[in-house]
């Protein structure tokens, strides 16, 4: 009778926290009371598969959804300014008129505290996203545009593969021209005004950096003195150089 009840006792268990089911388990106290004709082997099995029910359908591997879309996520986001190499101390500004998307105004002096001047980057498997403002990216404003050989650039939409960009580290080539059979390079006039635009030949015009607040903060201050060093190095050795003399001749 009190085997049978010693048995239940350790049944009804399996409703309790998984801490006390492995207690009672692998308790030697309460399984040497038991005999050896296949009770305890019941017992054990009993509180395994309960064990094993309540650890059903969870993976110890799976991240949570949390981790999971951080994980997928392959951009890369970063905000930069992006400056013309053959335009020192000008930006590319992504301001545009009302109504409008075309960057027909877009070669302005650099400030550092002008948000239109500060683009997201986004990377995404080879190429680049140049983001003015939420979903609007510089891109190629028709297809139609890669034929001409200095058409003006304008803000579409961040979806579109007319944003796309490959930068070769140091030109930005369209895409979507090139996939259209069409050579085409982001580009600035000589001039340094006007709009931002499209060339079809690799030129100076054609060259870009991306650069941080703290470079263009720099690049905006005006000339700085020249700052002279303390002290100066020594031309002249401070020792004269040891001679050793020539040995005699004794004949």
């Amino acid at each position: 009778m009190k085997l049978e009840l010693i048995t239940a006792l350790i049944l009804a268990t399996g409703a309790t926290t998984l801490a006390q089911e492995d207690k009672i388990q692998y308790s030697p106290r309460i399984l040497s009371r038991l005999d050896s004709g296949g009770r305890r082997k019941k017992v054990k099995d009993k509180l395994e598969k309960m064990k094993n029910k309540k650890d059903k359908g969870k993976s110890p591997n799976k991240p949570s959804k949390k981790d999971s879309s951080k994980s997928s996520k392959s951009d890369y986001k970063d905000s930069m300014f992006l400056v013309p190499f053959s335009c020192p101390r000008k930006c590319i500004d992504g301001a545009v008129q009302p109504n409008d998307t075309e960057l027909d105004n877009a070669i302005k002096d650099c400030d550092g505290k002008n948000d239109s001047q500060k683009w997201n980057i986004h990377y995404k498997n080879e190429f680049m996203k140049i983001e003015a403002t939420k979903d609007w990216c510089i891109g190629v404003e028709e297809v139609k545009t890669c034929q001409g050989k200095k058409a003006p650039l304008s803000l579409v939409s961040c979806s579109d593969p007319r944003s796309d960009w490959y930068f070769t580290g140091g030109q930005l080539v369209s895409a979507l021209c090139w996939s259209r059979g069409k050579s085409r390079l982001m580009y600035v006039d000589d001039d340094c005004e006007g709009s931002l635009k499209l060339y079809d030949e690799p030129d100076r015009g054609t060259l870009f950096m991306f650069v941080g607040k703290e470079f263009v903060a720099s690049a905006s201050m005006e000339d700085e003195p020249t700052l002279s060093p303390t002290s100066y190095p020594t031309l002249s050795p401070t020792l004269p150089p040891t001679v050793s003399e020539e040995p005699t001749d004794t004949d």
